[in-house]
């Protein structure tokens, strides 16, 4: 389709506008014989410049025009005069829609030129003998001005240039053909990303949480989450809340890790959204900061960097925690390593989940990127679940199945994979309805209280 409009449109470039032909007649301008060089090329670059301003006007154009047929003098012509640098070479330029009349009106301008030559050298009426002692004036021949390469008829239209435009709009329609191939199939892959991941992957998307453009990029704290202004983040966030509970009644685990690839793709984010739409129902859910080279939940949940976990002592991880506003959600920051972090969280992390997950609430590990940061994986195998968060635009399947099995080697189980800024819209904007506030948001919750993870959730 795109190669089509493409040729099409060069085709109506080359074709439709009216053909113009171009002719053009070549003066030479030397000083006559006789004169000094320097004194010949001084006059020749001082007149030279009045030569082409006098082509091109129009006083010129009704003199030449006079003197030619009356049908070529009436075509409509463009004049153009020039000269090379450094040379006394004229070139007298006629563009016309009549191919007949740019050779004629070139030559017969270059004629005029040559007729008329400078303005100082024309004829004047004699001049009476001076009287005795008296100053006297005479015009000296200075130029000699000759037509070396007279116009000829032009065979083919200077524009417009039928080939290259064929062939620059097929060149220009393939391009666009393969750019708009590569965007259906962008699309497409994006309209079938998550059925693409459960075929190759055998991982179940938990949710796809839509795209929402903001001024400045800033990381959201966790109180505006569930705010009204954006209702469909909201309803896929109570969607992706539902899946991480089905998901986690059927393996029970009591720690979940939630990893990324790289960086920006919305891990930190989907941590603090799945504990707090857990916490809002009733779960008791901490926020685990394992991020210790980026570190973000503390700023999130206003709560200082430390001390966290990087301070842990053996016994004091509760005491670490700290309330974050919503209730049921608590966090612990990441503190301040001394040493490597990879260091630190390998002796850090064991004790953490040990200590945390006595006290019966589920620990949402935010893990740094898999392919970034050496401890990762270790924090991944220590909680045993993952949940992988992907920028739905920027998923490669290979990658991701790579990715899968890595964690599977290490026998962690990924619960699913969240597509995080989506563009794909699941509801008409209509079905929210016009007004959706938090307190409408906790009405629509089951009236039936939850059981507490602690309940459900056995030992593995």
């Amino acid at each position: 389709m795109a190669f089509s409009v493409c040729l099409a449109l060069g085709a109506a470039a080359a074709l439709l506008p009216e053909k113009r032909y171009e002719a053009t007649s070549t003066v030479s301008v030397e000083p006559t014989t006789g004169q000094q060089a320097s004194a010949g090329v001084q006059t020749i670059n001082f007149l030279i410049p009045s030569f082409i301003e006098r082509v091109e006007s129009r006083p010129f154009r009704d003199r030449v025009a006079r003197e030619l047929p009356r049908g070529v003098a009436r075509a409509p012509v463009d004049v153009r005069g020039s000269v090379e640098d450094g040379t006394g070479v004229i070139s007298i330029n006629v563009a016309s829609v009549r191919r007949s009349a740019t050779a004629l009106w070139a030559n017969a301008l270059a004629q005029q030129l040559l007729a008329e030559g400078p303005r100082d050298q024309s004829p004047s009426a004699p001049t009476p003998l001076p009287s005795p002692g008296a100053t006297t004036t005479t015009t000296i021949q200075v130029l000699n001005l000759s037509v070396i390469n007279p116009a000829s008829t032009p065979s083919s239209p200077s524009s417009p240039q039928v080939v290259p435009l064929l062939l620059g709009s097929a060149l220009l329609g393939g391009f666009a053909a393969l750019f708009s191939t590569q965007i259906a199939a962008r699309v497409r892959q994006s309209r079938d990303l998550p059925e693409q991941l459960r075929q190759r992957l055998g991982v179940s998307v938990l949710g796809e949480i839509p795209f929402m453009w903001r001024w400045r990029r800033r990381p959201i704290p966790v109180g505006q989450l569930f705010g009204d202004s954006q209702p469909q983040r909201l309803e896929a966030l109570k969607r992706l809340r539902v899946n991480v509970q089905l998901a986690m009644l059927e393996e029970r685990p009591r720690a979940v890790a939630v990893v990324s690839a790289g960086v920006g793709e919305g891990k930190s984010t989907m941590t603090m959204a799945i504990g707090a739409s857990l916490a809002s129902v009733g779960h008791e859910v901490t926020l685990i900061d394992a991020d210790l080279r980026r570190p973000t939940l503390h700023s999130r949940t206003e709560r200082p960097l430390g001390p966290g976990l990087a301070d842990l002592d053996g016994g004091n991880a509760s005491t670490l925690r700290h309330p974050t506003g919503v209730p049921g959600l608590s966090v612990l920051t990441a503190g301040v390593p001394v040493g490597h972090p990879a260091d630190v969280v390998a002796t850090r992390m064991p004790v953490a989940l040990r200590e945390l997950s006595d006290v019966g609430s589920l620990l949402l590990v935010d893990c740094p990127p898999l392919y970034l940061a050496a401890e990762s994986r270790q924090v991944a195998s220590e909680a045993g679940f993952v949940i992988l968060v992907v920028r739905a635009r920027k998923a490669k399947i290979p990658q991701l199945e790579k990715l899968v099995e890595e964690l599977r080697s290490s026998r962690v189980v990924v619960l699913g994979i969240v597509l995080n800024r989506s563009r794909r819209r699941a509801l008409p904007k209509q079905y929210y309805g016009p007004t959706r506030t938090p307190d409408a948001e906790q009405a629509i919750e089951p009236v039936d209280a939850p059981t507490p993870v602690s309940t459900v959730i056995a030992d593995r």
